[in-house]
């Protein structure tokens, strides 16, 4: 069960910058408590958002996964869904 403060508002913010289509695959793939695309789309959201306006400002800012204490980048293991929203962004 998602736990963003407003569903409708992270739906909109993902449309906005283009990566619905993208994380709604990932999460259609994917097992409900599984949380790479959310980790993956937290960290491609850290590294590229352009202040608090950007819709990757909000999509962080409500994002279902925390990075732990010691996290500086996008883990090994979302590497390659990371790649995949870096790739939708640029078509």
């Amino acid at each position: 069960m998602p736990l963003y403060t407003d569903p409708k508002h992270f739906r909109m913010a993902l449309r906005e910058s283009g990566l619905f289509r993208v994380f709604s695959a990932m999460i259609a793939e994917t097992d409900e408590d599984d949380l790479s695309p959310h980790g993956a789309l937290y960290w491609y959201c850290s590294d590229h958002h352009g202040g608090q306006s950007c819709p990757l400002y909000a999509l962080l800012s409500q994002s279902q996964y925390s990075p732990g204490i010691l996290e500086r980048e996008c883990p090994e293991e979302f590497r390659h869904l990371y790649d995949m929203f870096v790739e939708a962004r640029n078509k």
